[in-house]
């Protein structure tokens, strides 16, 4: 795990320096702002068949949480964050369901590997996590989640960004998809998202890889 990586978005949980009084994740991770994420996701997920999910970053659960249970009991799934204290939280606070599960680890760290075995019936959900890093760990994510063995994965887009900025860890920018350094192609299908006031229009771009 990258010591840096991990103490920003430490800090960042323990001061709720995004300054959401609904979830430390955010305003985006707003159950309001959210909308659009969890119809989609929830629709992906009966047209499909989806069994489990893979969340990353799962933040604090708060939107999340919708989709789940909106689809329970047919999915599995398996949160994954970076900050080791709101991991612990969420363990306890759910340790009653097998179904859900959470998992503290850093996608972005090398040693990380996903190899998600039988596949075929799995979605990986990168929602507003791109946002938040410098363009090389970034990358790094994209090629992860591409190679995964996972069938499909949703990630967070904004097409009209034409250059993705560079940034330090924790801070923003939009994301561009088919832009460098990412130049994905389009996706399977679009999710429209929430418009939130003072953010451009997103998207989460999910792309089946394989049939």
């Amino acid at each position: 795990m990258k010591k840096e990586m991990a103490q920003k978005f430490c800090d960042i949980y323990k001061n709720n320096s995004w300054g959401s009084r609904e979830s430390v994740s955010g305003k985006g991770s707003e159950v309001a702002a959210s909308q659009g994420a969890i119809t989609g996701l929830v629709s992906l997920i009966d047209k499909h068949g989806i069994q489990r999910i893979f969340d990353v970053p799962c933040g604090d659960f708060n939107w999340m949480r919708e989709v789940f249970y909106k689809c329970e009991p047919i999915v599995a799934y398996f949160g994954v964050d970076i900050v080791p204290d709101m991991i612990d939280k969420l363990n306890e606070q759910h340790k009653t369901n097998q179904m859900i599960n959470f998992l503290c680890n850093d996608i972005t760290d090398d040693e990380m590997v996903i190899d998600i075995k039988n596949g075929n019936n799995t979605l990986i959900v990168c929602r507003d996590l791109l946002i938040h890093l410098p363009l090389s760990d970034s990358l790094n994510v994209v090629n992860k989640v591409m190679k995964s063995g996972a069938k499909y994965v949703a990630i967070t887009h904004q097409e009209y960004e034409s250059v993705n900025r560079e940034i330090p860890v924790g801070s923003y920018a939009p994301r561009n998809l088919y832009c460098e350094p990412f130049n994905l192609n389009k996706p399977y299908f679009q999710i429209k998202e929430t418009l939130v006031k003072g953010f451009p229009q997103k998207y989460l771009n999910v792309y089946k890889l394989y049939s």
